[in-house]
Order: C-alpha cells, then structure tokens, then sequence
C-alpha cells in the first residue's frame, strides 16, 4: 500500500500493513503490538493528513477481522487527534521542542 504524503512523496506502507493484518491472527494484543498500531497510525496521520488513517483503514476492511478493525480504527483516531509523543512516551497535541 503507497499513500502520498503533503509534497508528493510516496510512502510505501505495505510491509506495515501486511504485519498489522497478522496481528488478528493473535489472541490478544502485546505492548509492543500496540505500539505497532499507534505509531502506524501517528505515522500515515502526519504524513498525509488526519484523514488519511481513515481512508487506509477502509480498504483494509475485508482483510483484518471485525474486532481487530474496530480497534484499529479507534487507535488510529486517537493517533491522528494527538500526533506527536513526548518525552515520557504518552501522546500529546505539541509538536517536540529542538535545543538550540
């Protein structure tokens, strides 16, 4: 899967993709699993837009189960409203701060 991003670049995505529909396969979710899906969440957000999770997500919807879809779904909606991490790990709306 390739998705723009804001200059025209192309993402390609599809190794991400393919090991995120792996993950309904699984009985239950690890940490690092979770942070799979955030970040690929966060990551498709910053570079194409807060719709974009979306739109990928949709055509996603025949290959992951209902359950993983719907979670999937609600992660990347958190991802795409707060778009950066700090410090600590846990998500925020500020953009990280450069030392001069």
């Amino acid at each position: 899967m390739i998705i723009l991003t804001h200059s025209g670049d192309r993402l390609d995505l599809s190794d991400h993709i393919h090991q995120l529909v792996r993950l309904g396969e699984q009985t239950s979710l690890s940490d690092d699993d979770e942070r799979l899906v955030y970040r690929l969440g966060q990551c498709i957000s910053l570079a194409a837009g807060a719709n974009a999770p979306h739109a990928v997500l949709v055509r996603l919807r025949d290959r992951m189960t209902p359950e993983l879809w719907s979670h999937v779904g609600f992660v990347w909606a958190e991802a795409a409203e707060r778009p950066y991490v700090d410090q600590d790990g846990n998500p925020t709306y500020r953009p990280p701060v450069v030392a001069a």
